[in-house]
């Protein structure tokens, strides 16, 4: 069951958010513009957790699934394989995120206001986190 859950998890995208949180609304908020540039199956799928973090009712199956995963910190986010769990700064966090979505983008390279440089990721860890690495 536990390899079930990991394989899972390397395929999905999702942001588990809780009411009330500051933070969390800004992840939300920067995530739907970011859906609105990739096609509908690479879309960040945005689960609020409030209820069940709070009631320990399970409005959403999967957040059974995540509870291990939880620990009380909000937001976090699941991204094909990686868990991003806060950062330093928010300009860091969209940066990265940025990174995450830029082989998904409808608008390719072509578009100036885009972020010109090549990246890649090297994969490490038990969920495959990646280290970006970018050339000029």
């Amino acid at each position: 069951m536990n390899q079930q859950i990991r394989e899972f998890l390397r395929k999905s995208r999702i942001l588990v958010v809780i009411d009330g949180c500051p933070r969390c609304a800004k992840y939300k908020e920067f995530i739907e513009r970011k859906n609105l540039n990739v096609p509908i199956n690479k879309r960040v799928r945005v689960i609020n957790a409030t209820n069940y973090n709070s009631l320990n009712i399970s409005d959403y199956k999967i957040l059974e699934l995540l509870d291990s995963y939880m620990e009380g910190n909000f937001p976090f986010l699941f991204f094909d394989g990686l868990l991003l769990n806060g950062a330093n700064s928010k300009e860091e966090a969209e940066a990265f995120i940025d990174g995450l979505f830029n082989d998904d983008l409808i608008i390719k390279r072509d578009n100036p206001y885009l972020f010109q440089k090549e990246c890649k990721y090297i994969p490490k860890g038990l969920f495959h986190k990646k280290t970006l690495v970018c050339y000029n």
